[in-house]
């Protein structure tokens, strides 16, 4: 078909996103060991980020009760 049809919008970012590759022997252990590697590396990447959302989240509700606490003290004073 010529022209071709436009990508739906989910294809089109294919285009634009970084390709990743890797030269592993043609060996279907190595291959194995390799994608198990990276994958556990992943995990720990995602774990690690998800470890530093907590935290955040934390010191938001820390500084929110804070703020709380001296709203009301502040309200108590005026009384």
């Amino acid at each position: 078909v010529d022209p071709l049809s436009t990508l739906p919008k989910q294809l089109s970012k294919l285009w634009k996103m970084q390709i990743r590759s890797s030269n592993c022997p043609n060996d279907a252990s190595v291959v194995q060991a390799f994608m198990e590697k990276r994958i556990e590396e992943r995990i720990a990447k995602h774990a690690a980020r998800d470890e530093k959302k907590k935290v955040l989240k934390n010191v938001v509700l820390v500084s929110a009760a804070v703020g709380a606490l001296a709203m009301a003290v502040s309200a108590l004073r005026r009384r």
